[in-house]
């Protein structure tokens, strides 16, 4: 406020509200209240899941002999890019408190998220759904993470994996390390 800053636009995450059990999506509620309490008009958008992120989860678990994905986590993730467009016109529109949340244009499991990603990727791997407790679990089980009636975008999950996953196996290595 002191340097003349006339909006804030502040990104978030769909229900984190509902998953508070999990800390990082605490700390962002509780920005989400600073935000809403101090002096600066504000916008805040919620959206789902980067693809990046999801993608990011499937490499990770795609080291062991089989992808152990948790049963029945539902999502709906998006495209960066494409929340990064609507927060730009979110900030250039004006302070609009919080405005409604956005999701990427399709829901599924992670289940069907990993299943998506080894075809694309030309593997065989088997897809094994593991149990999980808690809390968090639950909220995810539940939907908590999604806004199935504020789609957003037009780049689905298949279109982003095919952006990103090497026709030749000589440009793997490349794909990794970005």
């Amino acid at each position: 406020a002191e340097a003349g800053v006339s909006h804030l636009a502040y990104i978030s995450i769909v229900g984190i509200d509902r998953a508070q059990s999990y800390p990082y999506y605490r700390i962002k509620l509780e920005t989400e209240r600073v935000v809403e309490a101090g002096p600066i008009p504000y916008t805040i958008l919620r959206a789902t899941q980067f693809y990046d992120l999801v993608l990011m989860v499937l490499r990770f678990l795609d080291r062991l002999p089989v992808l152990a994905i948790p049963r029945g986590f539902l999502g709906q993730p998006i495209d960066a890019g494409e929340v990064a467009g609507r927060l730009v016109e979110l900030a250039r529109s004006g302070p609009a408190g919080r405005v409604p949340d956005i999701g990427g244009p399709e829901m599924s499991t992670m289940a069907g998220a990993a299943r998506d990603y080894l075809r694309v990727k030309g593997s065989r791997k088997r897809i094994f759904e593991v149990p999980m407790p808690g809390k968090t679990a639950n909220a995810f089980r539940e939907g908590a993470l999604v806004c199935p009636d504020q789609a957003y975008g037009k780049i689905r999950w298949e279109d982003f994996l095919h952006s990103v996953t090497p026709t030749d196996p000589a440009e793997e290595q490349e794909v990794v390390e970005r």
